[in-house]
């Protein structure tokens, strides 16, 4: 996999996150540790997508990391 792959993937788990967990947040309202736990996941997917950030600038896609099944 390609650094642009792992950007990607990161980005995907980023949004994710973020999503469930202002969901988990606003539906938590009747339960203040979902509710936390929420803005936890949500503040862990901000990370996430920072991390691609940092991951694209350093542009090295002819970097390859090997994954089970990867042929390369």
């Amino acid at each position: 996999m390609k650094t642009d792959g792992i950007v990607n993937r990161l980005r995907e788990l980023s949004e994710q996150m973020i999503q469930l967990g202002t969901e988990m947040d606003y539906y938590g309202g009747f339960n203040a540790e979902i509710a936390e736990k929420g803005k936890e996941l949500a503040g862990a997917g901000m990370i996430a997508n920072g991390w691609a950030d940092e991951i694209e600038k350093l542009g090295k896609d002819s970097v390859n990391v090997k994954q089970d099944g990867d042929n390369e």
